[in-house]
């Protein structure tokens, strides 16, 4: 958190001579110099100067994790926000401080990630200042069945935020992925821990495409992904951040039936010809709802109906 105070200051003013940078951020000159140098190594230029010190050599939209703690608690949302320069998982940070008793809300965002991963075991591409990946802490005390609303309500609360920052009209995908004109912008991660029988904690893991034009994905993803820019978008992560907190901090007051048919409302693939993979099963067929309990369901060629609780799931495209 120390080195990324060091990124939220130098983003924030043109040139700082490095003994007020460190009292700004409470450093030692030596451990400012460190920092500076970790922020180098994940490809931010850095420009330093023997008079005038330090600045940034490059234009970085920064989230200054006060201003946004400050927002929420404008709004009665008594949670904290914390920055992080790089870690290997943000779902693996704040499951760490849940075991030592962090509070409900407690939020980690990372510059990049070393380890990030998404359902079934993807790797999350997070390339720096490029988007926002975090996860934040929930306390709650959920039937085991209830489960869906955690990820089902994280999915609606990205597309909203998304939407309010963006003027974008985001979809929804079953059962955890957030997209643009049929391409992922965004994806959820939910980690729940059982207690007594009872669903008490869930870390819920996001990303999202913020700053990505579209010859800058992976080749394998240019077809498949897109960013809230490349889509034509424009928002600042802060705003977009705040806007998703305030989702993630009322969702799960909001009954379930609300949520189901929310959801099924941004989902467009309904009547849709759908593919599902689970472990070494495939199954094909035409979505038809999704179930009280969560549940993706799909009619078989057979007429039967076929609920889907995890996998994942293939919109297939109609033969020409």
């Amino acid at each position: 958190e120390e080195a990324y105070a060091v990124l939220e200051v130098l983003a924030g003013t043109d040139d700082m001579p490095l003994d007020e940078l460190a009292k700004t951020v409470g450093l030692s000159r030596d451990d400012v110099g460190t920092a500076i140098e970790r922020i180098r190594q994940l490809g931010v230029p850095v420009d330093q100067h023997p008079v005038y010190g330090a600045k940034l050599g490059t234009s970085l939209d920064v989230i200054v994790c006060e201003e946004v703690n400050d927002r929420l608690q404008a709004e009665g949302i008594d949670w904290r926000v914390h920055g992080l320069l790089d870690t290997e998982s943000t779902n693996d940070l704040v499951s760490v401080a849940a075991q030592q008793g962090a509070g409900d809300g407690t939020t980690y965002f990372v510059e990049h990630q070393t380890k990030g991963r998404g359902r079934l075991g993807r790797t999350w591409h997070s390339p720096v200042g490029s988007g926002l990946w975090f996860s934040t802490l929930r306390h709650h005390d959920l039937g085991i069945d209830e489960g869906w609303r955690v990820t089902i309500g994280a999915g609606i609360a990205v597309a909203d935020a998304i939407r309010e920052t963006s003027g974008l009209t985001p979809k929804l995908k079953w059962p955890n992925d957030v997209q643009i004109e049929g391409r992922k912008v965004a994806g959820i991660l939910t980690e729940s821990r059982v207690d007594g029988g009872r669903l008490k904690q869930s870390v819920i893991g996001i990303g999202i495409n913020v700053h990505v034009d579209h010859d800058e994905f992976l080749a394998e993803f240019r077809e498949t992904a897109c960013s809230i820019a490349s889509a034509g978008g424009v928002v600042k992560r802060a705003d977009l951040l705040a806007a998703i907190l305030r989702g993630l901090y009322t969702v799960l007051d909001t009954p379930a039936d609300v949520l189901r048919s929310t959801w099924t409302e941004r989902c467009p693939h309904w009547g849709e010809r759908v593919r599902v993979e689970r472990d070494e099963q495939t199954v094909e067929g035409t979505a038809v709802e999704l179930a009280e309990n969560g549940a993706f369901v799909i009619q078989l060629d057979t007429g039967e109906t076929y609920p889907v609780h995890a996998g994942d799931v293939t919109h297939l495209r109609p033969v020409s």
